[in-house]
C-alpha cells in the first residue's frame, strides 16, 4: 500500500462509474442489429451476429470477456474488429465504409435511448461531493466518447465534480499515460499523487504506465478480484466504498489496519 498523500482521483467510467451488464450488453445486441438490417445482411451469413459480438468480448448469455474490447475497447476498436469479421463474411469496402462514424452516432443515440438503463455502481451524487470536500481533485479516463460520457454525467448531474474528462476521442488511449499527464497538467498534480480507479487488466496497466501512486481495482464491473489482485494495491467492491460513513477514505483506512 502505497503511504504516498492522494492528492486526485482519475475514474474509468464504464463498471466503475456506470453499470456495465445493464447497459452494455444491450447496446451491443442492439447496434448489431441495427448494423445488420442497414447492410440489408441475412441468415445466409450464419451466425454473423454472435460472430460479431464474439470478435469484441460477448458471448451467448450476456458473457463478458473483461479483456475484450466491449469491456475495455474504444468504438474505433470495436468497429475495427467488426470489419475484421464482415471482411471474412464477403463483405467489401462499400457495403463497409464509414462503420466509425456510424458506430459512434449509434451508440451515442443508443445512450439516450436506453437512459434508464444508465445506472450507476454507487451513489455518486454523494460519494463525489464527499471527495471533493477532502481537497481532492478528480477526473475521469475512459474508453467511451465525449458525448456519450458527458450524457452520463449530465444524466446525474455531476459533471461539475470532475476536473479533467478525458475520453479516447479526444485523447490518446489506455493504458498510455497520455490522459494521467493531461490531468496532471491541469490540476498541478504529480502522476504519484494520484489514484487510479478501474474494473479492468487495462486499468491497472494504465495505473502502471503512468506510474500513478496507486491503482485501485473494484468489482463493480466485469473483472474478477483474482484477475485485478496482483496489479491493484486496494480493491473494492465499488467506488461508495471510497469513502465510508465516517469520511474515512479506504486507502488511509487500510494503512490503519
Amino acid at each position: 500500500m502505497s503511504g504516498f498523500p492522494v492528492k486526485g482521483i482519475l475514474f474509468d467510467k464504464d463498471g466503475t462509474l456506470i453499470q456495465f451488464h445493464s447497459f452494455w450488453v444491450p447496446i451491443a445486441e442492439e447496434f448489431t442489429d441495427h448494423l445488420l438490417s442497414s447492410m440489408d445482411a441475412n441468415e445466409t451469413a450464419s451466425g454473423l451476429k454472435e460472430t460479431l459480438l464474439e470478435s469484441i468480448g460477448l458471448f451467448p448469455g450476456g458473457k463478458v470477456d473483461s479483456k475484450g474490447y466491449l469491456a475495455g475497447g474504444t468504438t474505433a476498436d470495436i468497429a475495427g474488429a467488426y470489419l475484421k469479421v464482415l471482411s471474412e463474411y464477403g463483405y467489401g469496402l462499400e457495403q463497409t465504409a464509414g462503420l466509425h462514424e456510424w458506430m459512434t452516432e449509434e451508440i451515442y443515440r443508443l445512450t439516450k435511448a436506453h437512459r434508464d438503463q444508465l445506472l450507476p455502481t454507487a451513489d455518486l451524487e454523494s460519494v463525489l461531493p464527499r471527495l471533493r470536500d477532502k481537497g481532492l481533485k478528480l477526473g475521469i479516463a475512459t474508453a467511451d466518447d465525449y458525448e456519450s460520457t458527458l450524457f452520463f454525467l449530465n444524466k446525474y448531474g455531476i459533471a461539475h465534480y470532475f476536473d479533467f474528462i478525458g475520453t479516447s476521442d479526444r485523447y490518446e488511449k489506455k493504458p498510455s499515460p497520455f490522459m494521467m499527464n493531461e490531468f496532471c497538467g491541469l490540476t498541478g498534480l504529480q502522476p504519484s499523487e494520484v489514484a487510479i480507479v478501474g474494473d479492468t487488466l487495462t486499468d491497472m496497466r494504465f495505473a502502471q504506465n503512468s506510474e500513478a501512486g496507486l491503482a485501485i481495482g473494484v468489482l463493480s464491473g466485469t473483472s474478477q478480484r483474482e484477475e485485478l489482485a496482483p496489479y491493484a494495491g486496494l480493491i473494492l467492491p465499488s467506488v461508495g466504498e471510497l469513502i465510508d460513513e465516517q469520511d474515512q477514505l479506504a486507502w488511509r483506512a487500510t494503512r490503519q489496519e
